[in-house]
């Protein structure tokens, strides 16, 4: 449980994600993500996020929506890595770039 943030990109963007213990041993996954696509000044930025339920095995978080998009989160000693299937994740998260190395904060 807790806060992570990953490395700002070169355009000082950076993806966030939230774990909190929810209902029948399942836990709540938030993640926020930005991308600055072209320019050190962010002015096109794309945002975007999800929020899913799922029970913790072998250390790790599952979530798939079937139309290919899933995302795993896995939990280490210095924090997590996010693992995303897509990098497209249908019409409601068509800028969903999550995967990546964050630390515990």
């Amino acid at each position: 449980m807790g806060y992570y943030e990953a490395q700002p990109d070169f355009g000082g963007a950076m993806n966030r994600f939230c774990i909190e213990k929810a209902r029948d041993g399942e836990f709540s996954v938030a993640i926020a993500t930005a991308y600055c696509p072209s320019s050190k000044e962010c002015m096109n930025a794309r945002i975007d996020g999800i929020q899913f339920w799922a029970k913790l095995k072998n250390n790790q978080l599952t979530y798939s929506e079937g139309s290919g998009c899933s995302l795993k989160v896995k939990f280490g000693k210095n924090g997590a890595t996010i693992f995303q299937s897509e990098t497209w994740c249908g019409d409601e998260h068509p800028y969903l770039y999550a995967a990546g190395k964050y630390k515990r904060i």
